[in-house]
């Protein structure tokens, strides 16, 4: 939602700039790493099928960066099961990213937060 919100205002100040988003699916990326290893390696098993590579997780990132063909607002991610995995395409979005308020709010509360006033 913010990535919309930030692409929505740098369109409307005329930028020739895009914001999009992506997601990485899952992969073995020492997220987990505070865990007891015993408890972290029972996830990785449970989780073992909807895992992928390190070199994996980076495609959606490098399809956003590198593509001709994305667009603003655009969100990307692996389109395997629960988009854990899989090749790159459009990921799911939840439909409250279509609600602007909801991601002007989410602008204001980041810039509260920070401290910090984002300016286009």
């Amino acid at each position: 939602m913010f990535s919309d919100e930030l692409n929505r205002r740098l369109q409307a100040a005329g930028k020739r700039f895009t914001a999009l988003a992506v997601h990485p699916g899952g992969s073995d990326s020492g997220l987990f790493g505070d865990m007891e290893e015993a408890e972290r390696e029972s996830l990785k098993k449970q989780m073992e099928q909807f895992l992928h590579s390190n070199a994996d997780a980076a495609k959606p990132s490098l399809l956003a960066a590198l593509s001709p063909d994305v667009a603003g607002g655009d969100y990307y991610g692996p389109t395997g099961p629960q988009e854990m995995s899989g090749p790159v395409g459009r990921a799911i979005r939840n439909p409250i990213s279509d609600d602007h308020s909801v991601a002007e709010r989410l602008w204001t509360v980041s810039e509260e937060m920070t401290g910090q006033r984002f300016t286009i």
